[in-house]
């Protein structure tokens, strides 16, 4: 999926920019749960239109990556691990975006 048009192939739903606090919520059915954090917007007729409040999810990864993933953007972002707790890390990803149809979110 082209990067450059994902706004337009979303056309409506929501564009989340970065997921924090993601924890297990059920590990032995692979579910997930986190927040929405940091330049999260609603997007209508590939444009968006605002920013959205923090939101939680809960869903399983069988849906995030395999019957509900649309497309994955054809471009990289590197992801650098901040986690502090007992120690620092010099952990990073490279991942894609992603496009996920029916993304169950909660305020």
């Amino acid at each position: 999926m082209n990067s450059e048009n994902l706004l337009s192939e979303l056309n409506s739903g929501i564009y989340i920019n970065n997921l924090w606090y993601l924890n297990f919520s059920d590990r032995n059915n692979g579910r997930i749960t986190g927040l929405t954090r940091f330049g999260c917007f609603e997007v209508k007729n590939g444009e968006f239109t605002g920013p959205i409040n923090t939101m939680r999810f809960d869903e399983t990864l069988h849906n995030i990556f395999g019957e509900k993933l649309v497309g994955l953007t054809n471009n990289q972002q590197l992801i650098i691990d901040t986690s502090t707790y007992e120690e620092r890390s010099s952990h990073s990803s490279k991942i894609p975006g992603a496009v996920v149809d029916d993304f169950s979110l909660t305020l």
